[in-house]
């Protein structure tokens, strides 16, 4: 939201997709781990996700987040969700759209298009990048620095350890300390798997 309205933002990285960028192809072990994309680019993976949203969610987060010993409990808070009417087909479009096969809503057309010139975010923000991600390889957030121009920093934070600061401007936050991040928190960094928690659960 930072990318388009006003006001502070707290992120796990820079995640603005750009359908023209996701034409090109990923490197071989990605497209692997991003079967779920392709998959419910078909009839048959929408009939799959209707019939089996929660074996394909439990997979999907065990696969994305492996240092995440979540419990039954944990993901079935989530998991309830996976009921709603619309939640199917809410998947499948995302996916869908995601890869150029189906078009976004024509009411945000104008936000869609400020969106796919992946502008900066001028407003003070924090990512937070975990280092356990079986999908995606970890990062230290420098792919992504330069996207963050706000007044502050940005950090990476290590599971089990304090953030590390890399600061882009003098800050004014009143307290030089970043929060604790726990290890296992919350799903890893990636295109968003199906039933996964928009946000760690440790973010501040």
């Amino acid at each position: 939201m930072a990318a388009a309205l006003p006001g502070a933002g707290v992120r796990r990285g820079y995640i603005i997709t750009s359908v023209a960028a996701q034409q090109a192809p990923a490197p071989a072990r990605i497209e692997h781990a991003w079967w779920y994309q392709y998959y419910f680019a078909t009839e048959r993976g929408r009939a799959g996700l209707v019939l089996n949203r929660r074996d394909i969610a439990r997979i999907s987060w065990k696969a994305n987040s492996p240092a995440w010993k979540f419990d039954d409990a944990t993901f079935e808070r989530t998991a309830a969700s996976f009921d709603n009417p619309d939640w199917v087909d809410i998947v499948v479009h995302n996916y869908r759209w995601r890869l150029g096969l189906a078009d976004g809503d024509v009411r945000h057309a104008e936000l869609e298009r400020r969106l796919f010139a992946q502008p900066t975010i001028e407003v003070p923000a924090i990512t937070i990048d975990g280092d356990s991600n079986g999908v995606t390889p970890v990062g230290d957030g420098s792919a992504y620095a330069g996207k963050f121009r706000g007044r502050g920093s940005t950090a990476w934070c290590k599971p089990g350890t304090t953030c590390r600061r890399r600061r882009r401007r003098p800050s004014r936050m009143r307290s030089g300390r970043w929060p604790r991040v726990a290890e296992g928190s919350g799903p890893g960094h990636h295109p968003h798997a199906p039933g996964e928690p928009a946000c760690a659960s440790q973010d501040p």
